[in-house]
């Protein structure tokens, strides 16, 4: 237990836009919408969006973030906030046209694990326990392209992104993060 002196840790930049407002029209909604400040977000205010299904029957249920622009061989890391609600497992996933393959992991908010969807190389995930329910989701990818691309997030059910939705069930968002670097 001995100090090993100070920890100095770079500055970084959220690169995406309205991160706390997934409502914003930055973030296109398919199949689904969002329901703005409806639950208690991990810094203690009503800020938390709810992320809702649609009625589409067989078909995704999705959120696109906002566009970045990613540099091959840089390292980035899409990280969020989520807490189950009726349905407890998000699929965050890198773009396919920067990374050379789709790098989606399944987060699973009720048992506090995650797993592997798809994946290029050079990736990974972690999800983190933070307290009323709350979980930091993250994967970390090396872009094998430079371009200008959006994530994705997706509700899983039965383990597939297509299902058929019932109009009111869903999950908890708050505080969407893409960065250069590992977190």
């Amino acid at each position: 237990g001995l100090p090993k002196g100070l920890l100095v840790e770079e500055s970084r930049a959220n690169l995406l836009t309205y991160s706390e407002e997934i409502d914003n029209a930055a973030w296109s909604k398919t199949r689904a919408t969002v329901s703005v400040n409806v639950g208690v977000s991990p810094d203690g205010t009503t800020s938390a969006d709810k992320f809702v299904e649609d009625t589409t029957a067989s078909n995704t249920h999705a959120i696109t973030g906002p566009t970045v622009s990613y540099t091959s061989g840089t390292i980035y890391s899409l990280s969020i906030y989520a807490k189950a609600g009726e349905r407890s497992v998000l699929r965050l996933s890198l773009p396919t046209s920067a990374f050379g393959a789709a790098v989606a992991y399944n987060f699973d908010l009720s048992a506090g694990t995650t797993t592997l969807y798809t994946a290029g190389t050079d990736n990974s995930s972690t999800i983190t326990y933070v307290g009323n329910g709350w979980y930091r989701c993250v994967v970390t990818a090396q872009a094998t392209a430079s371009i200008s691309a959006k994530p994705n997030l997706y509700i899983i059910v039965g383990g597939v992104a297509t299902y058929s939705g019932d109009g009111t069930s869903g999950l908890y968002l708050w505080g969407a993060q893409l960065e250069a670097g590992e977190i």
